[in-house]
């Protein structure tokens, strides 16, 4: 076709008709294989991100379930004072966890507590007798 489009001109008459006829037909045809091979590429793409996902996914669930079998292989595994020493040591690392806690937040805490027992306090005073006679 490339040699026949420019021939296509010396036709009298009807010639660059025709060419132009022609070229647009190459320039379509030549976009749908582009299009197709992008549409390859595409596919191609989403495929290796499900391969790529579905294997992260396989290997998050055996190394889950591997290592809950070994940390419960572990803990059967151990006497009862190693039990208790690891049991003593995980409730000390939580207390400090909740005391540091309550360290950086006691002021929100106690402004908390003192708003509730406030609105307690209020409610109460509202609904108290000398309340109800003077309205």
């Amino acid at each position: 076709m490339k040699i026949a489009t420019p021939l296509m001109s010396m036709i009298p008459v009807a010639g660059g008709l025709l060419q132009n006829i022609t070229q647009g037909a190459v320039d379509a045809h030549a976009a749908k294989k582009a299009q197709k091979e992008y549409d390859s590429q595409v596919a191609q793409q989403q495929q290796n991100q499900i391969a790529q996902q579905t294997a992260q996914a396989l290997a998050q669930a055996t190394t889950q379930t591997l290592g809950d079998a070994l940390v419960q292989g572990t803990f059967d595994g151990m006497s009862n004072s190693a039990k208790l020493t690891t049991a003593k040591y995980g409730a000390t690392v939580a207390d400090m966890t909740i005391s540091q806690w309550f360290k950086e937040h006691w002021l929100a805490v106690s402004l908390g507590v003192t708003a509730f027992f406030g609105a307690i306090w209020m409610l109460t005073k509202s609904h108290s007798s000398g309340a109800r006679r003077r309205r």
